[in-house]
């Protein structure tokens, strides 16, 4: 949706995602100057049911499954600006690895649209 936009270097897609398995080899070459814009993206979740669905941006790097008790700082953060939809909730002290995998297709989907949408209007 990014590249359909006009967006160029985009790693990771809806068709050819980049998993936890392969955050480290591409944070490993992406540029480090502080001039070349990187927006991180990925899927969040949440002990709060009410933000469900919401979207975060910070001016800040995004660190890739820091909601899962077994990968937890184990991978490098990305970007300068991270961006993030709310898709799942779990209770406190619930690993949120199942529930990530669990999420509809048609989340993820709509994260996507309004995540292409937001990042269009303000680039």
């Amino acid at each position: 949706m990014l590249r359909d936009r006009g967006f160029r270097n985009v790693w990771g897609t809806l068709d050819k995602p980049i998993g936890a398995t392969k955050v480290a080899q591409y944070a490993s070459i992406l540029p480090k100057d502080k001039e070349t814009l990187i927006i991180g993206v990925d899927a969040l979740n949440t002990h709060d049911v009410n933000v469900l669905g919401y979207l975060c941006v910070k001016h800040a790097p995004i660190w890739p499954a820091s909601s899962i008790k077994q990968i937890k700082n184990r991978l490098p953060p990305i970007g300068n600006i991270s961006v993030g939809m709310v898709v799942t909730h779990t209770k406190v002290n619930e690993s949120s690895l199942e529930y990530l995998n669990a999420v509809s297709k048609e989340m993820i989907y709509i994260g996507a649209n309004k995540i292409t949408d937001a990042l269009a209007a303000i680039i």
